[in-house]
């Protein structure tokens, strides 16, 4: 639980950003309808009192947000961390248009900025497993080698 609510918007800011939502911090505030740059910053690090509609405003971006995570520390960021897409009603609604009003998409998976570390990592596991193979074969060569000369000793 990350219990300090500066350190949960620095991290929904960091996933609104790896997501595409918005292109940093200023965009959000620029976004949000505040004309100070610092703005945002002033906010989320308690240097100005937080608007009362701050937190459903933030929503209005990351309709799947936890808003009592965002509060407390408590439970997920993301009501729903499945990674599915949630449809919300009737899709076709009333008139049988369907306006997509209704649909959130999930944003891409937030891992996405850092694949090229994870293939790196799978990389080092795949050099650490195969160097892993090689001193257990040799260890089994040495062993044989020994049974042979065990086998050989108690022949005489």
């Amino acid at each position: 639980m990350i219990t300090n609510k500066i350190d949960r918007y620095k991290i929904l800011i960091r996933f609104m950003i790896e997501s595409g939502i918005i292109t940093s911090q200023k965009d959000l505030g620029a976004k949000m309808g505040y004309s100070k740059e610092s703005t945002i910053s002033q906010i989320i690090n308690a240097k100005v009192k937080e608007p009362k509609d701050f937190i459903e405003r933030l929503s209005g971006f990351v309709p799947d947000l936890n808003k009592s995570w965002l509060e407390t520390g408590e439970g997920s960021m993301l009501n729903s961390e499945t990674g599915e897409q949630n449809f919300f009603g009737d899709i076709n609604g009333n008139d049988n248009k369907f306006s997509g009003r209704d649909m959130t998409i999930n944003p891409p998976c937030a891992v996405g900025f850092d694949i090229d570390r994870i293939f790196i990592e799978i990389a080092a596991q795949r050099k650490l497993t195969e160097e892993a193979q090689a001193q257990t074969r040799k260890a089994q060569e040495q062993m044989d080698r020994l049974l042979t000369i065990i086998e050989n000793l108690n022949k005489r």
